[in-house]
């Protein structure tokens, strides 16, 4: 049916249905914007987002096949490679860890498979991977359907977990290091560390220099540039962090820890909300 054939209200329904995205907001933000805001947030490792190089990668190799039918070659191609690396006989791709955990405990609990994230800390939109025995994976895509997991054209996102794996997993040593200095830092200033610093997180508490994680996240919202955090005992470091983010942190920490103990600590302002409880 063509537009000159369309009744006025088709016309009105197709127009109503539309969103025009670049337009929607008028509080959207460039993606460096956004990407920059990313480089200053402790709150997890699941806060990265895609670069301009995985998104760039992912539109010139993704596959548009179908993947509940076993047709996207991009999709397949990840599952075998995974599988291969962690010799296991198979591998499924799903949408996220949650799922990829659910989908392996319904599935036989002798030979449970195990779930590999390429969200967190590895910064694709979205997916994981759930390895084990073929008879087993089989099972699970069987499961993942049930679920309401079964994704149609996942090339594209299986795009982005292989550029990762070439790209980012070898970012990981320095998001180690930048966690320990973090850690290292927050001691320097008196700071309990409260769990050794093994990986990206960061386990502290200020009450030993007199503040609370409450007051220390009102201030870090309150920056010129601001440092998002949750009000928690934890800061998680991820492939985006900046350097300069964590100097921020840590000088902020430093003149608290100052205004405390001169009894000038000063705490206003709102803190930046969130949906997500601390320990996510």
């Amino acid at each position: 049916m063509s537009n000159k054939t369309l009744s006025d209200a088709q016309r009105a329904i197709i127009d109503v249905a539309k969103l025009d995205l670049m337009e929607h907001s008028p509080n959207r933000i460039s993606q460096d914007a956004e990407r920059r805001s990313l480089a200053r947030n402790f709150c997890s490792d699941t806060v990265t987002a895609p670069s301009a190089e995985m998104l760039k990668f992912a539109m010139k190799a993704t596959s548009v096949g179908d993947d509940v039918f076993g047709w996207d070659y991009c999709t397949n191609a990840l599952e075998q490679h995974m599988a291969k690396i962690c010799g296991k006989e198979a591998a499924i791709f799903v949408s996220s860890g949650t799922m990829g955990n659910q989908i392996a405990l319904r599935c036989l609990f002798e030979r449970p498979p195990y779930s590999l994230c390429f969200s967190k800390g590895l910064g694709t939109p979205a997916g994981s991977i759930l390895v084990g025995p073929s008879d087993l994976i089989t099972l699970a895509r069987r499961y993942r359907k049930l679920f309401g997991g079964g994704m149609r054209q996942t090339g594209i996102l299986s795009a982005c977990a292989a550029y990762a794996l070439n790209h980012h997993i070898a970012l990981l040593p320095s998001v180690h290091s930048k966690a320990k200095r973090l850690a290292d830092g927050l001691s320097k200033i008196g700071v309990g560390i409260t769990e050794p610093t093994e990986t990206c997180m960061v386990w502290f508490d200020p009450s030993s220099v007199g503040l609370t994680t409450h007051q220390i996240g009102k201030r870090a919202a309150q920056l010129e540039q601001p440092i998002m955090i949750f009000e928690s005992n934890r800061l998680v470091v991820h492939i985006q962090t900046s350097d300069e983010a964590i100097d921020d942190f840590l000088n902020l920490v430093q003149a608290m820890a100052e205004e405390h103990k001169g009894g000038k600590l000063r705490v206003d302002g709102t803190s930046r909300s969130t949906h997500y409880p601390a320990r996510l």
